[in-house]
């Protein structure tokens, strides 16, 4: 162990802090109820990601120097590569859906959520969540789930929207977290 952290590169290390630092940042700035960079956990865990990949790879290549098997490491860098890959995709693809769309615009104008937290300034840039559509003999439908970090006048709220879409209908809100 201490030669593994005596090859660890410099990237690596400051990436590994830098994503503890901020993941650990978001958790306690929403439990304390601080109104500032919410979305720092979301960033911080995938810099963490990012470099516990480069962690794997550091010790990959030591093991390697050394002769020793590293197939468990490479499998971890598969496994970090592919979740990065999809948070990517559902971060690109999700604000760009008709579900997406329709979830904005009802936590924009809920009276509850405007009376909780104020008139809705911002909604975070990074959105979660996940959507399955489905074609078939009778017609399009679907669920989606959109995260989002509500920032208001007030204080700041994360919730989580529940859309789904029948066939031959548009998509309805079925659910607030």
């Amino acid at each position: 162990m201490k030669e593994l952290l005596r090859n660890l590169k410099p990237f690596t290390k400051i990436v590994l802090i830098a994503g503890l630092c901020l993941a650990l940042f978001g958790f306690v700035v929403k439990k304390a109820g601080v109104y500032f960079f919410w979305e720092s956990s979301w960033i911080g865990n995938a810099i963490l990601l990012i470099g516990l990949g480069s962690l794997l790879i550091d010790w990959k290549n030591v093991r390697k120097s050394k002769s020793q098997k590293t197939i468990w490491n490479k499998i971890g860098i598969g496994i970090i590569i592919f979740i990065l890959t999809v948070r990517t995709i559902i971060a690109i693809i999700l604000p760009r859906t008709e579900a997406y769309e329709i979830a904005k615009t009802y936590v924009e104008s809920n009276s509850e959520i405007i009376e909780e937290i104020g008139q809705v300034e911002n909604i975070s840039f990074i959105p979660t969540g996940g959507i399955q559509v489905t074609t078939d003999s009778n017609g399009k439908y679907g669920s989606a789930t959109v995260c989002f970090i509500l920032k208001g006048t007030k204080k700041h709220r994360a919730v989580t929207i529940l859309v789904n879409k029948y066939p031959d209908t548009d998509w309805l809100v079925e659910q607030i977290f």
